[in-house]
């Protein structure tokens, strides 16, 4: 898994940042974040689901997976590439092109 800049607005929201610093780039400064690898979640999951998808590594999970869980008693399946993905720019590339096409 490679590490591609995103805009902190596509991060996932359960992003844990490691580091953070602030650089000038062609006299614009630019701020900087490493943060852990965390799983980006469709925006409609539910809340639950994607607080527990938070607490795994996605270094851990095979390209394609689905993941099981129970959560109060309610059994969830979840999809990469359709409910989270493994790749904060995958999930941004993915649904900027849906929003393009209207889908």
């Amino acid at each position: 898994m490679g590490v591609t800049p995103i805009p902190s607005h596509r991060a996932p929201t359960s992003r844990v940042i490691i580091g953070k610093e602030t650089v000038d780039v062609g006299g614009i400064q630019v701020e900087l974040s490493i943060c852990r690898p965390a799983f980006s979640c469709r925006d409609s999951l539910d809340s639950n689901v994607a607080t527990f998808l938070a607490t795994l590594d996605p270094l851990k999970y095979e390209d394609g997976c689905e993941i099981n869980c129970s959560i109060n008693g309610e059994s969830f399946t979840v999809t990469e590439r359709v409910d989270f993905w493994k790749i904060a720019s995958s999930k941004a590339l993915q649904t900027q092109v849906h929003l393009r096409a209207g889908l």
